[in-house]
């Protein structure tokens, strides 16, 4: 069996004149928490929705577990969809009975996975209620559930936050991280919401325009433009002009710098040199980028 749940091999697709991906490529490994960023219209929806078979795409290939898609491979995933759509005359045991069926389990099961997830999401107490009368967070919470009724291998979730109170969102990320720690369930997190994808994702992939800007492990993305912090015990002309000459943003109040080394610059021999040109270093530390600072980079600060 192949190390990877999904394989993304040069995926493009066309809607008329518009191109929603461009030749998108990835590999998510089994038992990853992979978070998918992108603005709006970067062509997040459109790939997983590729991914689940609800659409073709105009080029390329992928693999879920190794296989080429076909509809028998559905009963290894679960999935919430960005806006979910339940029969409201239902109520939420019988909607996740009736996902219960359709993932093959048994009725026994479904009564016992069912309790579990109601009281995990935190909707146990209008599980007998019709669904036409909840909330869009307790719907979401509802889909949440269904996603997870027939103990998927992996987990698709598109922008799953949407709709859920504080309390909500804090459950939603207390699920997901049990589903992975003790069932290696492979996560896709698709989402907008970065404070989201931080809290619970290992590795980030940022999609933009419909192409991927950037992928790595959460960390290494965001120590890809580590600023520097530099407080000396006072600034002279000659330490002024090194750091304007090896920066490409730079701000000094006083005795203290920040910047931004050029590409080029290797960070770690920038003490050293700043201790040749005569300066006593009080204060020396590298700034890691936020994820909202990596996106914004990647992106151009495309929001639309």
């Amino acid at each position: 069996m192949s190390e990877f749940a999904i394989e993304i091999d040069s995926i493009q697709k066309k809607y008329k004149e518009q191109h929603a991906l461009k030749g998108v490529s990835f590999r998510v490994r089994q038992g990853s928490v992979f978070g998918l960023l992108g603005p709006n219209g970067a062509g997040k929806t459109s790939l997983v929705r590729i991914l689940m078979g609800f659409s073709k795409q105009t080029e390329g290939n992928f693999r879920l577990f190794g296989l080429s898609f076909s509809p028998r491979l559905r009963k290894k995933i679960g999935y919430l969809p960005e806006k979910i759509s339940i029969p409201g005359f239902l109520t939420g045991e019988e909607f996740l009975s009736f996902c219960g069926k359709l993932a093959g389990m048994r009725s026994p099961s479904i009564q016992k996975k069912s309790k579990n997830l109601l009281e995990r999401t935190g909707i146990a107490d209008v599980a007998s209620k019709k669904v036409a009368g909840y909330s869009k967070g307790m719907l979401q919470r509802l889909g949440l559930a269904s996603a997870l009724i027939g103990d998927p291998e992996l987990l698709i979730l598109d922008e799953p936050g949407s709709g859920l109170d504080p309390k909500g969102y804090i459950d939603f990320r207390e699920t997901l991280v049990e589903e992975n720690k003790t069932k290696g369930t492979t996560v896709l997190l698709n989402s907008h919401r970065l404070l989201e994808v931080e809290k619970v994702c290992y590795e980030i992939g940022i999609l933009n325009l419909g192409t991927l800007a950037a992928i790595g492990p959460l960390e290494s993305l965001k120590e890809g433009k580590n600023r520097i912090l530099v407080k000396v015990e006072s600034m002279t002309s000659e330490l002024d002009s090194y750091v304007r000459k090896i920066s490409s943003e730079l701000k000094i109040v006083e005795n203290q710098i920040e910047f931004l080394p050029e590409n080029e610059i290797d960070p770690r021999k920038i003490p050293a040199e700043l201790v040749n040109l005569g300066a006593n270093i009080l204060r020396y530390e590298r700034i890691t980028e936020s994820l909202e600072e990596v996106f914004l980079r990647v992106t151009g600060g495309n929001n639309e």
